[in-house]
């Protein structure tokens, strides 16, 4: 579980910092659009797709950072009413379907990726391959997270207060 450890370590480290690198495209790349548009009168028309691309990207990565930190939106009433142990397997019953979700969103994801990988937008030469596959490959980074996650319920090395995951909201 060590060595499953260290590759969520370093692939989060990677998305963040893969994250932070498009956060500081987008906002230049938007900026840039802003002045192009409204102050020259001469817009740049690849923005607007570039930026889709970017966003998605942003989404899905920030998804498995969410995941990671285990930040993830979950509503409490339910498990805060049951006892200790029942929490326990609760926590392990809703990462299990997190998990099956990730599979199938890996596998779908490729193939949809894959189908329009040799399509191009109109304004910027990208593949539109490229916009599905933040899916998969985000999806395959949470799932290592998240089966990390799972692991800990069970070995008991996780903290007390982590063990149903998510925020409270």
């Amino acid at each position: 579980m060590r060595l499953l450890s260290k590759i969520s370590d370093i692939l989060d480290y990677a998305a963040s910092t893969v994250a932070g690198i498009i956060t500081v495209i987008l906002t230049t790349i938007t900026l840039a659009g802003v002045i192009y548009r409204f102050v020259l009168d001469n817009p740049i028309v690849w923005v607007y797709e570039f930026t889709v691309v970017c966003f998605a990207w942003m989404i899905f990565l920030g998804m498995s950072m969410a995941f990671k930190r285990k930040e993830q939106i979950s509503l409490t009433f339910l498990s805060d009413a049951l006892p200790e142990g029942a929490r326990v397997w609760l926590s392990r019953v809703i990462l299990l379907v997190i998990l099956v979700f990730l599979v199938i969103s890996t596998k779908e994801g490729l193939a949809v990726s894959k189908s329009t990988w040799y399509q191009v937008y109109n304004t910027v030469p990208i593949s539109k391959g490229l916009f599905y596959a933040s899916l998969p490959v985000s999806a395959v980074i949470s799932f290592i997270h998240i089966l990390l996650e799972f692991l800990e319920t069970f070995t008991g090395s996780e903290k007390k207060e982590t063990v149903q995951p998510g925020v409270e909201v």
